[in-house]
């Protein structure tokens, strides 16, 4: 489930990112499934990350003023 990925994946950045890693959270869809996970860093700045059922997934980094930008998207063929 993609939950769980989002939980796997919020221990990780609270635990190995501490130094950079303010807090994170599971950001629900109007469902009430998640939707997405958004860590926010030190500087209040924060990254949203999206994941499929399918593997695939996008990473944003957004500002303080609302400006987003890609990070990284997967390539064009992923391996599984």
């Amino acid at each position: 489930m993609i939950s769980e990925l989002y939980k796997q994946l919020e221990a990780l950045a609270t635990s190995e990112f501490a130094d950079i890693v303010e807090d994170a959270e599971m950001i629900p869809s109007y469902t009430g499934r998640v939707r997405k996970l958004r860590i926010i860093l030190i500087d209040q700045t924060f990254v949203d990350v999206w994941y499929t059922a399918d593997g695939e997934y996008q990473l944003f980094n957004c500002n303080s003023d609302s400006s987003k930008k890609a990070l990284m998207n997967p390539p064009p063929a992923v391996p599984r």
